[in-house]
């Protein structure tokens, strides 16, 4: 299994060499790839390429926009650019490029860019097998 997972967050930076131009692209979020995992029959690895706008000044935020979950652990690598992570429970955290920050299974959370430019990620998750990807917070 730590095999698998060694492999998989190695796949996930070649990912990000190879793909980082690509997630620039008009599309906010592309799926690279989404793989069932050998040893784990319940588990998927999914990889995803995200490219996130500067935000505008929201002077009154709705505490829940955009606050979602997924059914296992995600990873990010930050390519370009800064990007500010609000998990369920814990302070804000701001990551910069070349920077990583696993965000826990179930664990409610969203994502701001409080930068000038757009940010530029590629995510890493290892989902249970069977249930959407992303699930939006109640």
């Amino acid at each position: 299994m730590k095999r698998i997972i060694v492999a998989l967050c190695a796949v996930t930076v070649i990912a990000a060499a190879v793909f980082g131009t690509r997630a620039a692209s008009a599309q906010n979020r592309s799926v690279l790839a989404k793989v069932d995992i050998t040893d784990v029959p319940t588990k998927e690895a999914y990889i995803i390429s995200f490219t996130v706008p500067p935000a505008p000044p929201n002077p009154n935020p709705n505490p829940n926009a955009g606050r979602h979950s997924h059914p296992g652990d995600e990873f990010i690598y930050l390519i370009e650019g800064t990007f500010t992570f609000e998990v369920e429970g814990e302070a804000p955290v701001t990551i910069k490029a070349g920077e990583t920050l696993r965000l826990p299974a179930g664990k409610n959370h969203r994502g701001s860019n409080p930068g000038t430019i757009p940010a530029k990620m590629i995510s890493f998750g290892l989902f249970q097998k069977g249930v959407p990807d992303t699930v939006p917070a109640r």
